[in-house]
């Protein structure tokens, strides 16, 4: 064991993310230093608990989502929300995955909806539905996949920009 962090964390939170570098933990609505233990800034405007979050690959933002439906790209560095993504009402956002390249984000809804966007606007690029509501997202290594699962199984999707 590196280290543990326990006095830092208290909560029922399910999902922590890592920068690229290891310099810092996200969980919940905080961000921790890997070295000290300490918190370094916390994630302004996040009001819901956090269901899901994701650091992008190049570090340049953070991806979370919340038990109000809302999706939130963060600004690791500064703590600032850089943009919501507009989720259906009814959406809920159990995971979100940064593709490999640091482009685009995937959700995965309680609608039964896997949804691309692209992390520098917030634009939605890509919508496909499944039949019951999905649980998790994971973008494949090459950047042009992602897969979600639902209670019944996998589901393999390739994307091209």
């Amino acid at each position: 064991m590196l280290r543990t962090l326990s006095a830092a964390y208290t909560g029922s939170h399910s999902s922590v993310s890592i920068a690229p570098d290891g310099a810092w933990i996200a969980r919940t609505v905080s961000l921790w230093d890997t070295v000290s233990g300490g918190r370094i800034r916390v994630l302004s405007g996040r009001r819901a608990p956090v269901d899901t979050i994701a650091a992008a690959p190049d570090g340049s933002w953070l991806v979370c989502s919340g038990a109000d439906g809302t999706v939130r790209v963060w600004d690791p560095g500064s703590g600032l929300c850089l943009r919501t993504l507009v989720v259906p009402a009814g959406g809920r956002v159990p995971s979100v995955a940064a593709s490999p390249d640091s482009r685009w984000i995937a959700t995965a809804g309680h609608d039964a909806t896997l949804r691309i966007w692209e992390a520098a606007t917030g634009r939605p690029v890509a919508c496909v539905g499944v039949e019951d509501r999905l649980e998790a997202c994971v973008w494949h290594s090459d950047g042009v996949g992602v897969t979600a699962a639902d209670a019944g199984g996998l589901f393999c999707f390739s994307f091209r920009a």
